[in-house]
């Protein structure tokens, strides 16, 4: 390989320039070691700020230094690159005139072998294609067979609760036909207890009334008995008390004639002789 000469830089010697910055920072530095303040004191608190101030300013100089040497290093640099990108121009146009050939060559290969790859998927994605078809016929025919059974299961069941309903529905007709004989036979019953009952109330309400009946008639007949007897003996009594009297006045007043004796007693029983009446 053919040897490239190039200007040599002294690094060392370039960054001389920071050399009297670096001598006063030792100065300082040296001082700002021996340095101390009495921070907690107003007057050392002040102090101390005011050397920080100082310190701050260093760095000024520092900045500027740093920046004129490098706008003198970029204007190698700026000259170093310029020089490379024409090298390197130089050899990409001699590699131009054998790689274009090359490249032309592999872009048809890539051409040719991306229409290979092109016809492979595409074969791949009409398979797959077929395979989808076929899967969603298969699926489809899965769905249709399945739909029938559904609709064939719902039929049964169809059928089955209708076939549940009618054999309810004559359990139940058998039921009321049953409830409806049973109440009818209850309300028979119930009527003939009820017409047996309103007959034994009714003889009851007949007997009771009998012997109501036949008690006021004996009650009737006991009491026309009783003024019978009473009449009766009043009757005889009274008679006996005429008899007694017309005895005495046959007696007391020589009646020889009954008829006489009959007129005066008859005319006492009548009240008819003033102030005179019969003690009975």
């Amino acid at each position: 390989m053919e040897t490239v000469e190039c200007e040599v830089i002294d690094l060392a010697q370039e960054l001389q320039v920071f050399d009297p910055l670096a001598a006063k920072i030792a100065e300082v530095k040296e001082k700002n070691a021996s340095l101390v303040f009495d921070y907690e004191d107003k007057e050392g608190n002040k102090n101390a700020r005011s050397h920080i101030a100082q310190l701050r300013r260093l760095k000024a100089p520092i900045t500027e230094t740093h920046r004129m040497a490098k706008a003198e290093a970029l204007k190698f640099t700026k000259a170093l690159d310029a020089k490379k990108n024409e090298l390197i121009g130089a050899v990409d146009e001699m590699i131009s005139v054998h790689h274009t050939p090359i490249w032309e060559i592999e872009q048809r290969e890539a051409v040719i072998e991306a229409e290979k790859q092109l016809k492979i998927q595409q074969a791949k994605e009409a398979e797959e294609e077929q395979a989808r078809l076929e899967l969603e016929a298969r699926e489809q025919a899965v769905r249709e067979e399945r739909e029938a059974l559904e609709k064939e299961k719902a039929e049964i069941e169809r059928k089955a609760r209708e076939a549940q309903l009618i054999l309810k529905a004559k359990a139940d007709a058998e039921h009321v036909a049953k409830q409806a004989l049973a109440d009818a036979e209850n309300r028979r019953i119930a009527d003939v207890q009820r017409t047996k009952d309103e007959a034994t109330a009714r003889a009851a309400e007949l007997s009771a009334h009998v012997a109501h009946l036949e008690a006021t008639e004996r009650a009737l007949k006991e009491e026309a008995d009783r003024k019978e007897q009473e009449r009766q003996a009043d009757k005889k009594h009274r008679s006996e008390i005429h008899r007694a009297i017309y005895k005495a006045y046959c007696t007391i007043f020589a009646m020889n004639t009954e008829d006489a004796a009959k007129q005066v007693t008859q005319a006492l029983i009548d009240n008819k002789i003033p102030h005179v009446t019969i003690n009975y």
